[in-house]
């Protein structure tokens, strides 16, 4: 089993943390780096004896990471400034970040690429509908779960403060904090395959997640918002761009077996990406035979989708997009 480097580790041996609390801890490092150990370093302070740190002491450890996250850089967005992003891409084993740079305010009313993203989602949700107001990031290889070459769109919330209520609001939490809900996929060169419309909050219901109720409405078409900015962002960039189909997302996806994604997930994610795509004129075409060795032989697919694509035609899990509308 991977541990930490052996100047770490001589600092946590002398504190004498103990092995099982070293384990969990350099499992949170190897998603959010340098950062999760300054937080240690605060935690223990409160603790009663450092010898006795258990796994479940570091429960807190995450939403303190996020807050101090969100508080060092958020500003820097607000600037237009890029900076490191939240996950470590995990190959680099805690050791760095992946990249979270800012494109703009998400503001109908606003100039630049942010903005023209932004007055075409509201043509899509229609005027009387609500739409995430923040800054527009792409992310890279910057993705929960450490794997190399994503690509993420979030909308981050403007004020500090409802970013990180939406940080610490249980959920997902897959990309930045301070986001609803994010598109992913994977880029290699002029190349990109999309595979998630993913929400990083849960919707609120009940006693869950009632302190963001308000700011969910507001935020609640950012599956909308998001994957019409990945497709405009994309669109001059990779003329190669394949899609996942709704019905491969539990394939695809690590899920829960307590948890199915159901019915209505692929139901609502199709009808997603169907509705933007029509109103920016992309054409969704299933992925064809010839598509094949180009997708194997590239980083876009996960093992399980890439051994669902060699199995089957590509076009049972994959629309290829056609960028033009006569294309």
């Amino acid at each position: 089993m991977k541990m930490f480097p052996p100047h770490i580790s001589a600092v946590l041996d002398g504190y004498e943390i103990p092995a099982a609390a070293q384990a969990a801890l350099y499992d949170l490092y190897l998603f959010f780096g340098s950062p999760v150990l300054e937080a240690f370093a605060d935690l223990v302070t409160v603790l009663p004896s450092t010898a006795r740190v258990q796994p479940e002491d570091l429960s807190d450890l995450k939403l303190m990471v996020v807050d101090r996250f969100l508080e060092r850089w958020h500003p820097r967005w607000l600037e237009g400034a890029p900076t490191p992003s939240l996950y470590h891409p995990r190959e680099a084993e805690g050791r760095a970040a992946g990249s979270a740079a800012p494109v703009g305010d998400f503001n109908e009313e606003g100039e630049g690429p942010a903005a023209e993203s932004a007055r075409l989602a509201r043509e899509i949700v229609g005027k009387n509908e609500s739409l995430p107001r923040g800054i527009l990031i792409v992310s890279r290889h910057a993705h929960f779960g450490g794997r190399a070459n994503t690509v993420s769109f979030d909308i981050v919330a403007a004020e500090i403060e409802h970013a990180k209520q939406l940080g610490r609001a249980a959920g997902r939490q897959h990309t930045l904090p301070g986001s609803a809900g994010a598109t992913t996929g994977a880029m290699e060169g002029a190349a990109a395959l999309l595979w998630e419309i993913q929400p990083n909050v849960y919707k609120p219901e009940g006693m869950r997640n009632r302190e963001i109720s308000a700011l969910f409405r507001k935020h609640r078409n950012w599956h909308v918002a998001t994957l019409t900015s990945a497709l405009i962002w994309l669109r001059t960039r990779c003329p190669e761009t394949w899609i996942l189909k709704g019905s491969a997302l539990e394939l695809t996806h690590e899920v829960n077996p307590a948890e199915p994604i159901g019915e209505l997930v692929p139901e609502h994610y199709d009808r997603t990406v169907h509705r933007v795509c029509s109103h920016l004129g992309i054409v969704l075409d299933d992925a064809r035979e010839s598509d094949r060795d180009r997708l194997l032989g590239s980083v876009l697919m996960n093992s399980a989708l890439a051994a669902a694509v060699s199995a089957a035609p590509p076009g049972s899990f994959l629309w290829r997009v056609h960028w033009r509308a006569d294309a």
